[in-house]
């Protein structure tokens, strides 16, 4: 089964062409044969088959283990033992006087030969002692420098693991809004289609009325001649639909791994009773924001390298404070940015709640005009011939009505994961 990569959401009704991207190493030959297909069916699809979350689980693992790669060399790295801080005497009176040497107070000038000597040693030996001293000091300066970047390092892998996992939930709600927003594009297209299909054999009918019309002397060929262009437009319209139709079942069966079938049963999904959209409390609603928790995760790390890292200088310091400022600036500046993506989004439901209330009312007069006009119709006071024509304006009530409510259950779904924390 082929995988997708979620690409980015565009979460309206009408939605341009998919912003998924296949795998160009699945051979067609292992897609799936499908005949029907449901919502729930291609959200569960989407998901299994997501490369996003597929490659979000492989990072996560990388990193898990870059960070036991990190932890194992920051334990193999130990500070060398300390050089004795013991000074030998090169001062020929303190030679004299040290008990170490055990020199006789009536020792003779000959008897003390030998101090010029040890001098010229003591010193020697001080000096490399001191020399010994500076490299292992030295060493052991740059094992703690290690030691600290380590530190470092592991800490920033702890905190990307954890950013990762909140990439992958993202990811897993972004899918299924996706593919929501794709299978109800689908049914809008069906119904848009089925809708133009009846409005061409309305106007046949106008051709065949102008022709009748025409041959009693009652008509025009000019009358003819347009009926017959509005019948050539309409059907040019309509083949536009079911090709565009065709070519979002095309990316919709490739996206989830099946093979590409034009006569593909899409189930329809109950339409929403309409309810008004109720606001809930924004600092709630980012409280559970997937990027503003990645951005905490961000700003926690900037603060614990400022307060954990080793610097060589005061620029050093300055550089880890003036990242932390950045990173909480950056914040604010997402938090801004994510509360008016919250207020829009809110807006954009009772946009669509109020559009498809006034459908919704619009479809109900055109419903009762039209049964107090089949009343007359069946008492003969109407043609067929016009009652066809309130037929279709009752079709074309119709399909608007649950076209914006089909709208109105994607900006819904559109909410609800934004109350989940997919702010986009």
């Amino acid at each position: 089964m082929k995988k997708w990569i979620i690409g980015p959401l565009a979460v309206s009704l009408l939605f341009g062409s998919s912003q998924f991207v296949s795998a160009a190493n699945n051979p067609l030959k292992d897609l799936k044969r499908v005949d029907s297909l449901s919502l729930n069916s291609a959200i569960d699809m989407a998901v299994d088959n997501s490369y996003n979350l597929a490659l979000l689980g492989l990072k996560f693992s990388a990193l898990d283990n870059k960070q036991g790669d990190l932890e194992a060399q920051k334990d193999e790295l130990s500070v060398t033992g300390s050089v004795y801080k013991y000074k030998l005497p090169t001062d020929p009176m303190d030679i004299l006087t040290d008990p170490t040497y055990r020199i006789p107070e009536d020792a003779t000038p000959d008897q003390l030969l030998w101090l010029g000597t040890t001098i010229e040693a003591n010193t020697v030996i001080n000096g490399m002692m001191d020399g010994i001293s500076d490299i292992v000091d030295g060493m052991n300066k740059l094992v703690r420098s290690q030691r600290n970047q380590l530190e470092v390092a592991i800490e920033q892998m702890d905190t990307n693991k954890k950013k990762t996992l909140l990439e992958t939930d993202k990811a897993r709600e972004g899918a299924i809004l996706q593919v929501t927003s794709q299978y109800v594009t689908l049914l809008s297209e069906k119904e848009q289609i089925a809708t133009t299909k009846e409005y061409v054999a309305l106007l046949e009918n106008d051709v065949r009325r102008a022709q009748i019309l025409e041959s009693y002397g009652g008509g025009s060929k000019e009358n003819i001649v347009k009926a017959e262009r509005a019948v050539r437009t309409q059907n040019e319209q309509l083949n536009i639909l079911e090709k565009k139709y065709q070519a979002d079942l095309v990316q919709l069966s490739y996206d989830l791994g099946i093979e590409y079938n034009p006569d593909l049963v899409l189930e329809d999904i109950p339409l929403p009773e309409l309810q008004p959209v109720e606001r809930k409390d924004t600092n709630r609603i980012l409280a559970k924001s997937y990027d503003l928790k990645m951005k905490d995760k961000e700003i926690d790390q900037a603060k614990w390298e400022e307060t954990h890292t080793d610097t060589a200088s005061d620029d050093g310091e300055d550089f880890l404070e003036l990242s932390t400022r950045i990173a909480k600036l950056q914040g604010e500046q997402l938090y801004v940015e994510q509360a008016k993506k919250v207020d829009q989004i809110y807006n954009d439901a009772e946009t669509a709640y109020l559009g498809a209330v006034t459908a919704d009312n619009e479809y109900q007069d055109v419903l009762f005009d039209y049964n107090n006009n089949n009343i007359r119709y069946e008492k003969g006071f109407i043609s067929a011939f016009d009652m066809n024509k309130l037929k279709f304006t009752l079709t074309q009530a119709e399909t608007k009505a649950n076209l914006t409510k089909l709208k109105y259950f994607v900006i819904t779904r559109q909410v609800e994961a934004m109350e989940n924390g997919l702010i986009i």
